[in-house]
């Protein structure tokens, strides 16, 4: 899962790179950390001890928890999706995320509302 999302991270920087777009370069480094330690918890031998020893299993839990997170968060992937995706790319996401049949209508005027005021800046 790590993998996957570092290399879809990785394919909106590159075309920010080539729409000569900025991008923070701490923000890519704080979203593939986040991302090779969700690996290192999860797919190397140290999960195999997290079912023997409690202690290897909170450590395992708490960094899921609590050091994770906020690395993916600050990496903001959200934002390198709007600034990457195509100009109509807000509409395209909000149409793809809320198709038009069987959505809360509070929750898809909101997201109506955040895709315009995208389109206006």
């Amino acid at each position: 899962m790590g993998v996957v999302l570092a290399l879809a991270y990785l394919c909106g920087v590159w075309r920010l790179l080539r729409l000569r777009l900025a991008w923070p370069w701490w923000r890519t480094t704080l979203f593939l950390t986040g991302c090779g330690v969700l690996v290192a918890l999860t797919g190397t031998g140290l999960e195999g001890y997290g079912y023997r020893m409690f202690s290897v299993f909170m450590f395992q839990q708490l960094t899921l928890m609590m050091a994770i997170p906020p690395l993916l968060i600050l990496g903001a992937p959200g934002k390198l999706l709007l600034k990457a995706a195509p100009s109509e790319g807000a509409v395209a996401i909000h149409s793809a995320v809320l198709p038009s049949s069987g959505c809360a209508p509070v929750l898809r005027a909101c997201c109506c509302i955040r895709a315009s005021w995208s389109r206006c800046s």
